[in-house]
């Protein structure tokens, strides 16, 4: 396929050579030629997940193409032995907070042979275990957000289902046409305010001495306020819904709804979002103390 490049000029200098990697842990083996196909149909499908990203030029350009960067690897463990290592959790029938998550190993688990700078926008890295499967789905911050990202690992698992996927839009920018051109002023005047160029618009975020010495007197601001138990102390919680036990609550819900006049049924999904909502912070509360 011939490669298009393109260039994003209303994109954010500091995110452009960040990647986003999302982890999904499937309890059950998976067939590794059917994840590849299926990273193949998802890059043919949607070009630009198949391009790369050029660093020679401000701001950095993007292509499409059909590159497949998809990598797998096999390791002699069970899920098992895998939850409790890195999860830290145990055999449980109810919500879990798991106190001692480690990113990095983590982030171990999910992502490998990721060079420093990746040149493609778009990469699928699989772990087979004994009986689970651990995916990694990497895309540069340069062409997505996070909410984008997820967007594309459901394109990819509808795929896998047999179902079709919608084709994706690049910003007006991309097609040579800014942003702003797209705007329709009510009052003629208006037009008349000028446009800043994309230097200026990275001007806006350049970091210099004296920004970077009043960030690190908000800092110290914030840890001595902390320490001095003036402002909370922030703190990450990772809790664990067993599937077992979501699905007895996913089954008295729809018995519940069965005997109302509605015509929604809520998904399991609907059950994990309402359960947050409803006990996750109070839940974790009362787990700390």
């Amino acid at each position: 396929m011939e490669k298009v490049k393109y260039r994003c000029r209303s994109v954010h200098p500091l995110t452009c050579n960040a990647m986003i990697f999302t982890g999904l842990i499937v309890d059950a083996p998976l067939d590794e030629i059917v994840l590849r196909q299926t990273a193949a149909q998802l890059v043919k499908a949607w070009p630009a997940l198949g391009g790369q990203l050029y660093r020679s030029c401000r701001p950095y350009a993007l292509s499409t193409g059909s590159t497949v960067d998809f990598t797998s690897r096999t390791l002699p463990k069970g899920a098992a032995s895998w939850k409790h290592g890195v999860l830290q959790s145990r055999e449980c029938n109810q919500p879990t907070i798991i106190e001692a998550l480690d990113p990095e190993e983590l982030d171990v688990a999910f992502i490998f042979n990721v060079p420093a700078r990746p040149a493609n926008v778009f990469l699928v890295r699989v772990t087979f275990l004994q009986n689970a499967t651990l995916l990694c789905f990497g895309i540069s911050h340069h062409l997505a957000d996070g909410t984008a990202a997820y967007d594309v690992i459901r394109a990819y698992c509808d795929l896998l289902a047999g179902q079709p996927i919608t084709s994706p839009l690049l910003p007006p920018d991309a097609c040579g046409h800014r942003m702003s051109d797209r705007v329709i002023f009510n009052d003629p005047q208006e037009s008349l305010v000028r446009s800043i160029t994309y230097a200026e618009h990275l001007a806006n975020f350049t970091i210099g001495f004296w920004p970077t010495l009043l960030l690190i007197a908000r800092v110290v601001w914030c840890l001595l306020l902390r320490k001095l138990r003036l402002q909370e102390t922030l703190e990450e919680r990772y809790i664990y819904l067993p599937n077992d036990w979501v699905g007895a609550v996913h089954k008295r819900a729809l018995d519940a709804f069965a005997a109302m006049p509605v015509g929604a049924q809520p998904t399991r999904n609907n059950v994990i979002n309402a359960w947050f909502l409803k006990n996750g912070l109070l839940y974790s509360s009362a787990q700390s103390s």
